[in-house]
């Protein structure tokens, strides 16, 4: 029941709800709790016509019976049953009673769940979904669409720093190749029991498939990443789909973050990748085409996928505005475009945080930083401050604290260098350069992990 308290703020008292509050919404029999089936003579309700109905139970609780009286009884009756129809006898517990209340509110989160419209980000709802939309690299997708029309499509070799666009040049490729199809993903942690000889080898590894493609990224399995790719391939091979016109397809294999793979795990990849050619295509995507062994890319069709321009990500940022029916003040894009160091993602999820924080926007709106940015600024300066092994050790877990949030350390190190070159002296400045172009090239004699 909702009752009063001396301030008149209503109170709801959990132990003795009365059923009555649900009146006009909610029927009541001794059956169990179901919905009904629509009969001849009297309609069943729709789940949209439940959620008005169940939206006025839920305000009643909390405001009160002569808040929404008129509101609940002017609803016509659900086929909704839910409980006896007669009280719980004296004494009796009140598990029923609160079963009975979570039901009701289980169902009403339900029912208001289906009415809440999806969200995505930005980034995924505005990301081309064919070669045709594509606005930053057009001549790259023509290129393509006229690959896929000849029916000889090679392993490619995409390759550009990050957020170029070279995700979205592959899903738009994929569906070129193969329709809709491919974009009917699924997620799943598979577990690969891999025979090396004398023992046999555990790898549990995330992948997105489709009936067409997979794609994964091989280096999570650590210096043991030449024994997936070569699985992965073998069943893929072995699964060969058929086309409409009875031949034998194949399937297309993306691997991500190749030049991260080891030696070892690039020169299986170049076995398998000759082996199984006729039933596997490879798309293979990286950052830095120097790190992938000439032995692979010279197997691969390589595609040069550069940095956007500023006036490429000002037009994309436009026509996201356009769809979005902003209004963007004079010069706000060219801003965001220019702080995003052209990388187009970045620019797209800066504009959309931006939407969310301010709007309408303004001349001068500040634009929002990135944290690990900021974190890693704070580490030169503290780096600056004082040399000595407390202050080592510290600086290394701030390191470690940006690794273990996905971080990835060639760009922390790529970061701290550009902070520190603001701060030191031009004597110093050559020897540092050198020392971060060394490292990240530097390969010891064995695997760490």
């Amino acid at each position: 029941k909702v009752r009063s308290d001396a301030a008149d703020r209503p109170v709801v008292d959990h132990h003795r709800l009365d059923r009555r509050e649900v009146a006009g919404s909610v029927r009541r029999n001794r059956s169990k709790t179901h919905l009904s089936r629509p009969s001849s003579s009297r309609r069943g309700l729709t789940l949209q016509e439940h959620i008005p109905a169940l939206e006025n139970v839920a305000i009643y609780k909390v405001r009160g019976k002569a808040a929404t009286e008129e509101a609940v009884e002017s609803e016509p009756p659900l086929a909704v049953n839910v409980g006896d129809d007669h009280d719980d006898p004296p004494g009796a517990p009140s598990q029923n009673r609160q079963r009975r209340l979570d039901l009701e509110l289980l169902l009403f989160t339900f029912l208001l769940l289906l009415r809440l419209p999806a969200t995505m980000l930005w980034v995924d709802k505005y990301r081309p979904r064919a070669l045709d939309k594509i606005i930053a690299h057009e001549e790259i997708a023509q290129n393509l669409k006229k690959l896929v029309s000849e029916h000889d499509c090679p392993h490619l070799l995409f390759y550009g720093p990050t957020g170029s666009g070279k995700k979205t040049l592959v899903m738009a490729l994929l569906k070129q190749m193969f329709g809709p199809g491919v974009e009917k993903v699924k997620l799943e942690n598979k577990m690969w029991k891999i025979d090396a000889g004398t023992r046999t080898i555990e790898l549990e590894l995330t992948m997105l498939s489709s009936t067409h493609h997979v794609e994964m990224n091989p280096s999570d399995a650590g210096f043991q990443d030449r024994y997936i790719v070569q699985e992965i391939i073998k069943e893929m091979a072995r699964n060969r789909p058929v086309d409409t016109k009875g031949k034998r397809g194949f399937k297309v294999l993306v691997l991500n973050e190749v030049d991260k793979l080891s030696r070892e795990g690039q020169h299986s990849l170049r076995r398998t990748m000759e082996k199984y050619s006729a039933s596997c295509r490879l798309i293979l995507c990286c950052n830095s085409s120097s790190k992938v062994t000439e032995a692979v890319r010279s197997r691969c069709l390589n595609i040069r996928v550069n940095a956007p321009t500023e006036e490429q990500i000002i037009k994309v940022l436009e026509f996201i505005g356009k769809k979005e029916n902003l209004q963007l003040p004079p010069g706000f894009t060219a801003r965001i475009a220019a702080h995003s160091n052209r990388n187009l993602r970045r620019a797209i999820l800066s504009f959309e945080t931006c939407r969310v924080q301010q709007y309408p926007f303004t001349v001068n709106q500040a634009l929002p930083p990135l944290d690990w940015e900021q974190y890693v600024s704070e580490i030169a300066s503290d780096i600056m401050k004082e040399q000595s092994p407390k202050r080592l050790f510290s600086v290394r877990g701030k390191i470690y604290e940006l690794l273990v949030n996905c971080i990835p350390p060639e760009i922390i190190l790529k970061k701290l260098l550009s902070e520190l070159l603001k701060k030191l002296d031009s004597e110093l400045k050559h020897e540092v350069c050198y020392w971060a172009a060394y490292y990240p090239r530097a390969d010891g004699a064995r695997v760490m992990f």
